[in-house]
């Protein structure tokens, strides 16, 4: 009981000071009445009083389209403000990789990689079928062995 009318107390001080400085920072009206600036958040909140979160408001551009995007941080974890806009970028993304010229080890055509794939062997094919060394003449498969 006595608990329950501090508790009120507490309340009617938190809201009274709140009132007369909206901008006091919680944890100053929480030194004022005796509570924690936790309390003072959690009263002002259930009194439907709570201050718009300010700083936590950021604004970032999109990186396809440069439109200003406004939000929280974590609203704005994308890089960009749409699905369409986030598909431009991976196709962007996708043909800024470096394409080099190679030679099939196979069959001596030419062809184009990305540069990270022709990085992973010294021997490079143009298909899985010189890979393997099969090839399709007249219907059939034919392997061919090539002698170093």
């Amino acid at each position: 009981m006595i608990k329950q009318k501090k508790a009120k107390q507490h309340e009617k001080q938190v809201l009274e000071l709140f009132s007369q400085n909206p901008v006091m920072p919680y944890s100053e009206i929480g030194i004022q009445v005796g509570i924690t600036k936790e309390r003072v958040r959690q009263i002002l909140k259930a009194n439907n009083k709570l201050k718009p979160r300010v700083g936590m408001i950021i604004t970032k551009h999109c990186i396809v389209c440069n439109k200003v995007m406004t939000g929280t941080k974590t609203e704005l974890s994308r890089k960009t403000c749409s699905d369409k806009c986030a598909n431009i970028a991976r196709i962007k993304s996708k043909k800024s990789a470096e394409l080099v010229t190679l030679t099939c080890f196979r069959c001596g055509t030419i062809f184009t990689r990305k540069e990270s794939e022709a990085k992973r062997s010294k021997k490079h094919y143009c298909s899985t079928a010189c890979y393997s060394g099969k090839w399709k003449q007249n219907g059939k498969i034919e392997v061919k062995v090539l002698t170093e």
